[in-house]
C-alpha cells in the first residue's frame, strides 16, 4: 500500500514529469510496481485520483521519449490526447506520445492500467509512417486479443522471450495502430511547434543513413530547402542541430535498451547505427551534451534502470 507522496514519486521517477491531483482523502491503497521485461519498462499501476496531466512544461523537462502502450484492466479513465477524448475502459488499449499534451482523469475512482515504455526514436527508426495515437482499440478490433495476451504475459513474467527482440514488438504495435492518418503533410500544421513534431517525426524515421540531408528533409516534408529552414529558425533550432540531437537521442535508446537486455554494447557499431560516420566527433558531441563519455552514460543508465533523469549538460 502506498500514500500519494510515494505513488506520485514513483510515477514521476518511472514515467517522467506528470503532474497528478489527489482526492480529498488521499486514498492509500493505490499501486505502482515498476517491472523491467526484455529491455522495456513496464508500470503496472492502481490509483484512486482525480487527474494526471502531462503538461508543456513537463515535456520540456523530459529528454527521453516514449510510445506510451496503455492497457486498462480495470475502472475507467478519461484521457485526452492528439486533440481526441477517449473513455478507456477495461480491455482497451492506446498508444500514447509522450511528446503530446494530455490529460488522464479518474475523477476519484479507482483505476487500473499497464504503460509499456516504447522508446520514441527507437520506435521511428526506420518506419515508413508514424503510427496513430490517441485512438482507442477494443477487444472487437481483430488484433486486440493478441496484443492483450503478449501484455499480459509480459506483466506476469510467463512469456517465452527467447529469439523476441524489440523490432517484432514494435511491428506489432505499428500494426495493431497503424498509420496516423493526421501526419501527411505539413500544410495542415498551424502551429509552429505541430510543425516541428511533424519535421521531427521525418527525421526519426531517417536518422540512420548517414547521407540524410537537409534537401531530403525537405522534400519528404513537402517544403521548399528555404521554407523548411524558416521553419526550424521560428523552432529555435536548424537541421544540422536537430538531427543530431535526435541521433544522440536514438544512441542512448538503443544503448540503454541493449545493457538492460543483457547485451553486450559495442559503442563504435551502435555509433555507426545511430547514423555518426566519423567517430571522434560523435564522442564530442556526446561528452558535449551529457558530460560524460557515451560509455559512462550508458554504465549509469543502464545501472538506473532509465536515462530520462540523466540531464543532458547542454543542447546540441
Amino acid at each position: 500500500m502506498l500514500g500519494y507522496e510515494e505513488w506520485r514519486t514513483l510515477l514521476r521517477s518511472c514515467c517522467g514529469h506528470f503532474d497528478s491531483e489527489p482526492t480529498s482523502d488521499r486514498a492509500a491503497s493505490d499501486r505502482f510496481e515498476r517491472h523491467e521485461i526484455h529491455g522495456f519498462d513496464m508500470a503496472s499501476v492502481r490509483c484512486t485520483i482525480n487527474r494526471i496531466d502531462r503538461t508543456r512544461e513537463g515535456i520540456r523537462r523530459d529528454d527521453a521519449e516514449y510510445f506510451f502502450l496503455w492497457y486498462q484492466i480495470d475502472g475507467e479513465t478519461g484521457i485526452s490526447h492528439s486533440d481526441r477524448d477517449t473513455l478507456m475502459t477495461p480491455g482497451d488499449f492506446i498508444l500514447l506520445d509522450s511528446t503530446r499534451e494530455a490529460q488522464f482523469v479518474f475523477n476519484g475512482t479507482p483505476s487500473e492500467f499497464y504503460s509499456v515504455h516504447l522508446p520514441r526514436t527507437l520506435f521511428m527508426a526506420d518506419r515508413q509512417q508514424a503510427p496513430a495515437t490517441g485512438w482507442k482499440v477494443t477487444r472487437r478490433h481483430p488484433l486486440q486479443a493478441s496484443l492483450e495476451n503478449l501484455v499480459s504475459r509480459y506483466r506476469e513474467d510467463t512469456f517465452d522471450l527467447a529469439g523476441f527482440d524489440a523490432d517484432r514488438f514494435f511491428d506489432f504495435v505499428a500494426l495493431v495502430f497503424g498509420p496516423d492518418p493526421a501526419c501527411s503533410t505539413i500544410r495542415q500544421f498551424r502551429h509552429p511547434v505541430d510543425r516541428l513534431r511533424f519535421i521531427t517525426q521525418i527525421v526519426d524515421q531517417n536518422l540512420r543513413h548517414h547521407r540524410f540531408s537537409v534537401e531530403d528533409l525537405a522534400a519528404q516534408v513537402g517544403r521548399s530547402r528555404r521554407q523548411l529552414q524558416r521553419d526550424l529558425a521560428e523552432a529555435g533550432t536548424s537541421f544540422t542541430e536537430l538531427l543530431q540531437t535526435r541521433r544522440l537521442h536514438y544512441f542512448v535508446s538503443a544503448g540503454t535498451h541493449q545493457g538492460r537486455s543483457g547485451n553486450r554494447v559495442r559503442i563504435s557499431e551502435l555509433a555507426q547505427i545511430s547514423g555518426f560516420s566519423d567517430q571522434s566527433h560523435f564522442n564530442h558531441l556526446f561528452r558535449d551534451r551529457y558530460g560524460a563519455s557515451p560509455r559512462e552514460f550508458l554504465r549509469q543508465a543502464v545501472a538506473l534502470g532509465e536515462w530520462s533523469n540523466l540531464a543532458p549538460q547542454a543542447n546540441c
